[in-house]
């Protein structure tokens, strides 16, 4: 009896402690991002630096430094009276880089996915896979809410490789 106490207490301890830690580090958030060129599928013209929006939830790894991390993005090329979209979704491992200050710099890499379609899209619908690298920092003062900045890196197969800025606010929600 005495050892199935101990058993189950170092389960518990070894299973549930560590994720009630990693609860506490889920974030949600929002930003604004900008994107330096769409590229093949879109006339050049029209899609050379687009605004967008998105969010992001993320679920960090306690004492390591590791954050994994997924966004979406709905970017809103200059199409004129044509109707077309681009979307980019990616998910990524971040290392935060231990320094004692308020700047909280970090950088990692993932996938991204993108689609595109609409009348100014010459291939029609198009969906493309790619790596993301993402440098960026948070500016933390200790409270849930934190400001952020990134610059992501997005080497795709299809699209032209892009430079996409991003500014939020990130809260944590436990």
């Amino acid at each position: 009896m005495r050892k199935n106490a101990v058993g189950l207490a170092l389960t518990f301890a070894l299973v549930f402690i560590p994720w009630q830690s990693a609860w506490g580090q889920v974030s949600i958030g929002a930003h604004a991002a900008y994107m330096s060129e769409i590229g093949t599928g879109f006339t050049t013209e029209t899609a050379d630096g687009t605004m967008g929006v998105g969010g992001r939830i993320g679920v960090g790894v306690p004492v390591v430094g590791l954050k994994f991390l997924g966004t979406v993005n709905v970017f809103f090329p200059d199409c004129g009276v044509e109707d077309c979209d681009f979307y980019a979704g990616t998910l990524n491992m971040l290392y935060t880089i231990p320094v004692p200050m308020i700047i909280k710099p970090y950088f990692g890499a993932g996938v991204v996915v993108q689609k595109s379609g609409g009348a100014t899209s010459l291939l029609g619908d198009l969906t493309d896979w790619g790596a993301n690298l993402t440098a960026g920092f948070s500016l933390s003062s200790g409270g849930a809410f934190q400001p952020f900045f990134e610059v992501n890196y997005q080497l795709m197969t299809d699209f032209d490789d892009q430079l996409v800025l991003a500014a939020g606010l990130s809260i944590s929600t436990w």
